[in-house]
């Protein structure tokens, strides 16, 4: 199972990009990403790729979760408890692969942009769906398979902005350069991520690809032409509202 791995430069690059006002981490992906989570009341959330902790600290301290924060970048994990403190988050570093969890022990899984560089990604939705209660939820966000199919195909023309898209159905990893740093993402289609999730014995429940920032900038704006996330819900059995 391959993921993004940790590097000096990349990370602290990451860590400046993440940071600036009107990311759209902070202002498309999270606020998408939140508007499906209820209050956690005590419930234990796993945060899959915390990286400098903004999904972990909301949920640990805006919803109530004890929060168990897997980053298997040191760097990132130790700038995240400078920024953050409080005894509801568990900060892990770890792979994905290397990670250990009891069956059952989650009420909650969430990942932010994380598992698009995972290469064996059905074998860590079915790990998901051992680690989740009866009825807990997986909800994970990756860069649009619109992007993923060709990273470096954004192409502008005065002030429109637009994205070649190519090999959309080969799936496989994609090589660009990202921060500065080269990077491999693995590209699938929309409809691999949902036979996955089936494959995997979890419920798919909503499908969101989010198209309306919660500021303005150049970057928020191209959103709503060419999306940037996929955003999916799942869950292990049925819903707590619904037994």
């Amino acid at each position: 199972m391959s993921e993004l791995q940790p590097d000096e430069h990349l990370w602290r690059q990451f860590a400046e990009a993440r940071m600036k006002e009107g990311n759209l981490n902070d202002h498309l992906d999270l606020p998408s990403i939140f508007q499906e989570i209820p209050p956690g009341l005590g419930s234990i959330a796993l945060d899959l790729g915390c990286g400098l902790g903004q999904s972990s600290f909301r949920l640990a301290e805006m919803l109530g979760y004890d929060v168990l924060a897997v980053d298997a970048s040191a760097e990132m994990l130790e700038h995240a408890r400078k920024l953050y403190s409080g005894n509801k988050i568990q900060w892990i570093e770890s792979t994905f692969e290397n990670l250990d969890l009891a069956p059952a022990s989650v009420q909650l899984i969430v990942s932010c942009l994380s598992f698009h560089f995972v290469e064996r990604l059905d074998d860590l939705l079915k790990r998901c769906r051992a680690w989740l209660c009866e009825g807990g939820a997986l909800l994970f966000s990756v860069r649009h398979p619109i992007r993923t199919c060709n990273p470096t195909g954004e192409s502008r023309a005065g002030h429109e902005i637009s994205w070649t898209v190519k090999d959309y159905f080969t799936e496989g990893a994609r090589e660009f350069d990202w921060l500065g740093a080269r990077c491999v993402n693995f590209h699938r289609p929309v409809s691999r991520y949902i036979q996955m999730i089936v494959a995997a014995g979890l419920t798919l429940e909503k499908i969101m690809e989010p198209s309306e920032p919660t500021c303005s900038s150049e970057a928020t704006e191209e959103s709503k032409s060419v999306p940037f996330f996929l955003t999916l819900l799942s869950r292990k059995g049925s819903s707590p509202g619904r037994r």
